[in-house]
């Protein structure tokens, strides 16, 4: 399998492993950071909705009014995917998801998931919790078991980042209680 695009946007490095198709939708998920010297690294996934598969990323410490930028234009390169910001207090994600809300047509609603059948809300963005981080963590997991046990496989791969794939190995529930973080002394990729 040949290897991903790499560029430089951003004092960062995107890499696309596959362009998008007309006709196809696309997710992304943005973890932002404040971008200063020595903090951690914004983060973006850009995946296949209808596979799950991993087509793009990007990485850096970029200031995160830049990283907005790139969120915005990798959005309209795949198809105007839709964009979830995670909203939590600091790294700007509240600022960018604001920005993004007014200028870009597909931002994330937040969904009500603790309904027969998941209501939107009127809030826009990813704010992680206990029960929204549970949710993420048991849909990926559904959609890895169905990747493994199908053909799938056979014809694509899901995750392509090693980068990705050591952030999830790193990604364990912590204090014997169904709460998810870093494993205590493992590396973080994305810090």
């Amino acid at each position: 399998m040949a290897g991903p695009k790499l560029f430089d946007v951003g004092d960062g490095a995107l890499w696309i492993w596959e362009e998008p198709e007309a006709g196809r939708t696309y997710d992304i998920g943005a973890d932002p950071a404040l971008g200063v010297e020595g903090g951690d690294n914004s983060a973006i996934q850009v995946l296949d909705r209808a596979t799950g598969r991993q087509v793009a990323e990007y990485l850096a410490n970029v200031e995160f009014t830049q990283f907005k930028d790139i969120l915005y234009w990798l959005g309209r390169h795949y198809n105007t995917a839709q964009i979830a910001v995670e909203i939590n207090a600091g790294g700007g994600g509240v600022w960018i998801n604001k920005e993004l809300s007014q200028d870009y047509p597909n931002v994330y609603i937040d969904r009500r998931r603790d309904t027969v059948a998941p209501t939107f809300t009127t809030k826009t963005g990813w704010l992680t919790s206990k029960w929204s981080k549970e949710y993420a963590v048991n849909a990926a997991k559904t959609r890895v078991y169905r990747y493994c046990t199908s053909d799938e496989k056979e014809r694509f791969p899901l995750i392509r980042s090693q980068r990705l794939f050591d952030e999830m190995r790193n990604f364990v529930i912590v204090g014997g209680m169904e709460q998810y973080g870093a494993a205590p002394g493992g590396s973080r990729p994305w810090s």
